[in-house]
């Protein structure tokens, strides 16, 4: 099957589950999921990771429906004790708040700002850009997962045929293209809403640092201590910086100048300038334009 990512065939298989992993698969599925990853194996969708030897991408190679996914992610647990999960979310806002501020800044308009929390979840960043004075729209397809409502002056949608009409100044798609099924897809998506201004915010995992232990795929899914990037079936696929860069460029998207990425954050500006000239390290986030 060819690579989801740059439709190529150029592939081969890293993992999948067999006798050597499936106690630890078991383990993770109770613990995690409360035994629904199992329920989608002997349903027929048997795990299996694929790497594109073309653009360095990691994927599922085969999917769960996507009733088999919203049942999974609905009985999703936090592995970790509350303190740890409350110290958490507290990191996660400060940060979040942050994104957001600074990309106001790189804004077009100074008022009437638009911005798109496209895969909103729980909506905890179309929440703080509500407050810092955004019209917000939060975009979730799971009605499950969103605490969104009318009190937080946030338009909310699980249908994308109702946003399909507009165009927005932000659009913020924050860790999301590793858990759908069609990243280009989604990226295009985010192109139709856009105008010649707009700023496209997008974020995913950055693979490579998991790769830096040799042991990665025979812990695969789960160690007993920490659930594994490309753990089944929460992680779609799995991007370096490479095969993010490739997904942007398919889909129409170009990073902004150096310009704009260091008024967002000067570190940022230095290492996309390290790699687009000499291929050196590399990150999974950007701030695009449309071409």
């Amino acid at each position: 099957m060819s690579c989801r990512n740059c439709s190529s065939i150029n592939t081969k298989k890293v993992c999948e589950l067999d006798n050597n992993n499936a106690s630890s698969f078991a383990k993770y599925s109770a613990l995690k999921y409360n035994g629904v990853l199992d329920e989608i194996v002997k349903s027929g969708t048997h795990p299996v990771i694929n790497y594109c030897k073309n653009c360095d991408f990691y994927y599922y190679l085969n999917l769960p429906k996507d009733e088999e996914l919203n049942k999974m992610y609905a009985s999703g647990r936090f592995l970790y004790d509350e303190d740890t999960r409350n110290r958490a979310e507290r990191e996660k806002i400060n940060v979040l708040t942050g994104l957001v501020r600074r990309l106001i800044k790189l804004a077009s308009r100074s008022e009437n700002i638009t911005l798109l929390d496209f895969g909103s979840g729980a909506g905890v960043l179309a929440k703080i850009a509500a407050k810092e004075g955004l019209n917000v729209t939060a975009y979730e397809p799971s009605l499950e997962r969103n605490t969104v409502n009318q009190e937080d002056g946030i338009i909310f949608t699980n249908k994308l045929d109702s946003i399909n009409a507009y165009k927005y100044d932000i659009i913020i798609l924050n860790q999301v293209l590793e858990h759908v099924k069609s990243p280009s897809e989604v990226l295009r998506t985010l192109v139709k809403l856009s105008h010649s201004n707009s700023l496209i915010y997008v974020s995913v995992p950055n693979i490579n640092h998991d790769l830096k232990n040799d042991k990665v795929w025979d812990e695969w899914p789960f160690d007993g201590l920490r659930t594994h990037i490309m753990a089944p079936f929460e992680h779609l696929n799995g991007f370096t910086p490479k095969s993010f860069n490739k997904a942007l460029k398919l889909a129409g998207l170009e990073p902004v100048g150096f310009i704009k990425n260091y008024a967002f954050s000067p570190r940022l500006a230095l290492i996309r300038s390290l790699y687009s000239l000499f291929r050196i390290g590399g990150t999974t986030r950007a701030i695009c334009k449309v071409k």
